[in-house]
């Protein structure tokens, strides 16, 4: 897969087609066998698009569990903040793979786990004389910025911690694109996820070495699959059911060490 194919489609010249059947706020619940929406971002290996296709691990468990549970699935790939307002007016809506939080966990209904999250702020190795980066701000006034992508987890866990979006942050459109700027020197730090990362450098040819994790922000927290609030309980229910069962039985091995190496990064 190029870096080019990873494209985002906007939805707003889409919304009434690919959208059409979404069902409004009030609306009763998704009756059986009405297809569930898939709402994804550009996070490789977990969901991309390679050529016409959406793909990834957590695009496939996600396909593999609406089939066990009886119901056709439509998956897009949008810009995060995109996904995430779609996904609060959808009742057959599935937003992943998001990060359960404290400040989410009241918002959606959780179907999961799928992987633990280790995000690090990393530099080029090439830069030794870049600081370690403390957390404590103000301290990158009048020095460099640490590339996060917009409306991510990680953004509002840096946010959270005192650091300010255009002073010691700088929002990026992705990861793919944080990655390009770091690379040119247009970027001194970026925060992303280890196995994302490796996967971003896989595309070009480049091995992990060529950057440095420098601190590491979070360790412990997971993805899930987050279900609009007003879901088919059945349904979730029913989800959860198929992904303990592939868990148990070593069903969900497989397909895991087709995008993931035995050290959790991206495979080659």
């Amino acid at each position: 897969m190029q870096m080019g194919s990873m494209r985002r489609r906007d939805v707003l010249g889409l919304a009434g087609i690919a959208w059409s059947g979404s069902t409004p706020a009030g609306a009763e619940a998704p009756t059986s066998g009405s297809p569930l929406h898939g709402l994804t971002e550009a996070l490789a290996p977990l969901s991309y698009e390679e050529g016409p296709q959406v793909t990834g691990y957590a695009v496939e468990l996600l396909r593999l569990l609406a089939q066990r549970s009886g119901r056709p699935l439509d998956v897009s790939v949008l810009p995060w903040a995109r996904a995430q307002a779609l996904a609060e007016q959808d009742r057959s809506a599935v937003l992943f793979p998001t990060a359960r939080t404290p400040e989410r966990e009241s918002q959606y209904r959780w179907l999961g786990p799928l992987l633990t999250r280790r995000l690090w702020i990393y530099r080029l190795t090439s830069r030794r004389e870049l600081p370690r980066p403390s957390l404590s701000p103000p301290w990158a006034q009048g020095r460099e910025r640490i590339g996060v992508a917009m409306e991510s987890a990680s953004a509002h866990l840096l946010q959270a911690r005192g650091l300010r979006m255009g002073q010691e942050l700088e929002p990026g459109l992705s990861d793919a694109h944080n990655l390009q700027k770091l690379l040119r020197g247009r970027m001194a730090y970026v925060v992303m996820l280890d196995w994302a990362m490796a996967w971003h450098l896989q595309q070009l040819g480049l091995p992990y070495r060529t950057v440095a994790p420098l601190v590491p922000l979070d360790e412990g927290t997971q993805y899930w699959y987050a279900l609009n609030r007003r879901c088919d309980s059945a349904l979730l229910q029913s989800m959860q059911q198929a992904l303990d069962t592939l868990k148990k039985s070593g069903e969900l091995a497989p397909l895991r060490r087709r995008y993931l190496d035995d050290n959790g990064l991206a495979r080659p």
